[in-house]
Parts: structure tokens; sequence; C-alpha cells
């Protein structure tokens, strides 16, 4: 069973992803929160196979929640899913060590092909 932690503040964003995800043929466990401190915390008691992060968050920024995973986990790949479409905020997060950055709301094309291809190691 693969297991994918969702980070975003958004309800209706965190209920989509599971929804979208959950819908996938394969055996996946998708876990959703709200804040950096939560997936921290399940970080620290679990194994997840991908984290797709949400640029801002109430607590921290996703950029620093990546920093942070990669200090404790150099190679689970890390999607970002945020509304923030700007060059900085994309750069950022790549040279924080994620591996892709989709931009909300034009990401439910890409988003399958994309899991797929970082589940697949």
């Amino acid at each position: 069973m693969r297991k994918i932690l969702c980070v975003d503040d958004d309800e209706d964003s965190r209920i989509l992803l599971e929804a979208l995800l959950g819908k996938s043929g394969d055996q996946i466990e998708i876990k959703a929160v709200a804040t950096a401190e939560d997936a921290v915390a399940l970080i620290a008691a679990e194994h997840f196979d991908l984290y797709i992060l949400d640029n801002w968050l109430p607590d921290r920024s996703g950029v620093e929640l990546c920093r942070w995973i990669r200090v404790a986990d150099s190679d689970t790949p890390i999607v970002f899913l945020s509304g923030v479409a700007y060059d900085k905020d994309k750069l950022d997060a790549i040279a924080a060590g994620a591996n892709e950055y989709l931009v909300k709301p034009n990401y439910l094309a890409l988003l399958h092909n994309i899991v797929d291809k970082l589940l697949e190691k």
C-alpha cells in the first residue's frame, strides 16, 4: 500500500485531493492535514511514499516544510500544489527540494500522471 500525505489548509482542497487520488486503481492510502505542525507529527510517526504540499500554510510556508522534510527524508518525492503561481515561489520550492510544482486549479490533468511517475520507483 502506497501512502501519500497531503498538506493543505483549505478543507475543500484536501477533500478534492483525497477523492481524486483515492479513485486511482492502485492501493493508495491518503492522509490529509491542514498545518505543517500536523504534517511534522505524522512524518515523525509514519513513512510516506509521496508528499503533496500547499505553499501557504497557516503556521509556516510550504517551502519551509519542504526544507524540513528534505533534512529528515532526502528521497521521498514532494509535489507542490498551490494557488501561488509566481515564478519566485516555484523556484524557491524546487530549490528547497520539491520534484514538481503545480498551480491550482490547472493541475487536474497533470496530477495523476505525476503521482504515478513519482510512485513507480
